[in-house]
């Protein structure tokens, strides 16, 4: 579909934070083509100013498809960092309980889920949905070196590595991001971001160690590409050089570089090499070759788990497991059968108060317990961890464990109602 297009003409622009927005708009009109933007960030970027723009709450629902509307906006490309909404501090209008239903249901689910719901919604209400590539070429990632030296063969197979993680866990719609060092994982992506999880390897590195390891970024094998799709800038070079890597692997034709510019040079001048890469798509699913279900699970506690939490906690152990062949002993939060946050490296406690702490779509902040947590080794049950996840409002816990589990950490458990699942 060229620009010319009469879909593409009037581009509605649905912009959350970042520069993406921006640089989409300006590739837009310098083909001729002409924009609105609807800013759902609270703090957009200046950029945006230069074209014919709102500002509104996320909640706005009546507003952001009236606005499309008034400024014959056929087509709608949704671009940009979206912070997950607290649904309690929302300004909503007359159009978010109209929609109410379609709403609640973003509730549940992953992040490609919920993505789908966006997309079908836009598309109910009579717009075309588009992806970046479709108007906005020159900011998606092609196949090749775009800068740097070639990559030596221990380079490749940590590229290789980190792609075969990201293939084999798409169904369980957990982040588009990983850091292999060494063909083992240091870290995933989780809903905080790709430099939140570049920070977290910060705050743990060897300042001295020599740069090595990558950066691989990639679509999740199936997911919905006109929206969300994987983004490196400038933030995420200079993270990457805090982190000691010298490589970032990015899926060609489904990755963008904002501030692609500015984000190459700088690359260049800290010698990380930044790779395209023609990725197969892997159809196979891993919950196949690993399956885990909720009869295969024992609660060892008087507080009993309920279906939802059973499915939370044979999607958290076969994760796990995919997980186990890269890292030792990671541990998984789960909340509505989402994957919320994978730890491999950092404190147990740490990761609880951190998982706690991030938001899902539609999280109200209620003190009502939530999710659960997933452990791979006995060696993290301490009598102390029930009490962290009773401090932080989870409802329980699921180890992959045979052997027995010590009597005071069940004691602790039941006291403090938390069911225990383990596999039987």
């Amino acid at each position: 579909m060229s620009i010319s297009s009469p879909n593409l003409n009037s581009l509605g622009i649905i912009a959350g934070g970042g520069h993406v927005p921006a640089e989409i708009a300006s590739a837009v009109t310098q083909r001729g083509g002409s924009v609105y933007i609807i800013s759902i960030n609270e703090k957009p970027s200046r950029d945006l100013f230069a074209y014919p723009n709102s500002v509104i709450s996320i909640g706005q629902i009546g507003r952001m498809l009236r606005l499309l509307r008034q400024n014959k906006c056929r087509s709608v490309v949704i671009a940009g960092h979206i912070t997950r909404p607290n649904i309690l501090k929302l300004r909503m209008d007359l159009g978010f309980f109209r929609y109410f239903r379609t709403i609640v249901s973003l509730f549940r689910g992953g992040d490609d889920c919920i993505l789908r719901k966006i997309v079908s919604f836009f598309e109910r209400q009579g717009f075309i949905v588009v992806g970046i590539p479709a108007v906005a070429p020159e900011l998606v990632v092609k196949r090749g070196l775009l800068v740097g030296k070639d990559l030596a063969s221990n380079d490749m197979q940590d590229v290789a590595c980190g792609y075969e993680l990201i293939q084999k866990l798409g169904s369980f719609d957990i982040g588009q991001a990983v850091v292999v060092r060494n063909k083992r994982l240091l870290a995933i992506e989780g809903v905080d971001g790709t430099d939140a999880m570049l920070g977290r390897i910060i705050m743990s590195s060897n300042t001295f160690l020599a740069a090595s390891g990558a950066l691989v970024k990639a679509t999740k094998p199936g997911q919905e590409l006109r929206i969300d799709l994987p983004t490196i800038g400038v933030t995420t070079v200079k993270a990457c050089k805090k982190s000691g890597l010298r490589t970032i692997a990015l899926e060609a034709e489904h990755t963008v570089i904002a501030e692609r510019e500015q984000t190459i040079n700088l690359a260049n001048s800290f010698g990380i090499s930044i790779l395209g890469v023609q990725l197969a798509q892997n159809t196979l699913n891993s919950r196949d070759n690993i399956k885990i279900e909720a009869s295969k699970l024992a609660c060892l506690t008087l507080k009993t788990a309920d279906s939802r939490h059973l499915l939370d906690a044979c999607n958290g152990l076969m994760a796990g497991r995919i997980i186990s062949a890269y890292a030792t002993s990671p541990s998984i939060v789960v909340v509505r059968q989402h994957i919320l946050a994978v730890n491999v490296g950092e404190t147990l406690e740490n990761f609880i108060y951190r998982a706690t702490r991030l938001r899902q779509w539609g999280n109200t902040g209620e003190l009502k317990r939530q999710g659960l947590l997933v452990l791979s080794s006995y060696a993290d049950v301490t009598q102390r961890l029930p009490k962290i996840l009773s401090d932080n409002n989870f409802a329980g816990i699921a180890i992959d464990c045979r052997r027995p589990l010590p009597t005071e950490f069940l004691k602790e458990a039941n006291r403090l109602e938390l069911f225990v699942l383990v596999c039987k």
